[in-house]
């Protein structure tokens, strides 16, 4: 401290300083991004109580099953995006760490209300997961999962009302 303070006083306090904290703020960032790679590494090295295989991306995904939109609807917090995930594997398929968005005609993204959490797929079967974006379902263009587009569908069309009975 009083080694800072001397230098200090020779001048150049700021540009010291500056250099410190920011030192110290790109360790920081480098120990956050080393304890959540070591916790992702973990999770898949060690094998699961019910046995299932941890998916944290893409690449894992098509190695184990897949995921399409299933369904773009209106909901009552906004658009209800509904994913079908599906394992083709032999034992259950956790999906975690998903990083989902929608995106408007022009290119806008539309984020998820709320995190998307976790989804266990039983081995050989398919589960849906509902995630909700702000909006109305005509302005979902596209939807995006750890950066890949999927095929939206087109929205369903209202029913047709029976003919009236004579």
């Amino acid at each position: 401290m009083r080694l800072l303070l001397f230098v200090c006083v020779l001048g150049g306090c700021k540009d010291i300083t500056s250099t410190i904290v920011g030192g110290t703020i790109g360790t920081s960032k480098e120990i956050v991004a080393g304890v959540t790679e070591g916790v992702q590494e973990g999770r898949k090295q060690g094998e699961s109580i019910d046995g299932a295989v941890i998916v944290t991306t893409a690449e894992e995904l098509r190695a184990n099953g897949a995921v399409s939109v299933y369904a773009v609807r209106a909901g009552v917090e906004g658009v209800e995006l509904v994913l079908a995930f599906e394992n083709k594997g032999e034992r259950p398929m956790r999906v975690g760490g998903l990083e989902i968005m929608a995106l408007d005609p022009d290119g806008f993204v539309l984020r998820p209300l709320k995190s998307p959490g976790e989804l266990t797929v039983p081995a050989l079967a398919k589960d849906q997961l509902v995630v909700t974006v702000p909006g109305t379902p005509e302005r979902v263009a596209k939807v995006r999962v750890w950066g890949e587009d999927l095929v939206v569908p087109a929205p369903a069309a209202p029913p047709v009302p029976a003919p009236a009975a004579n």
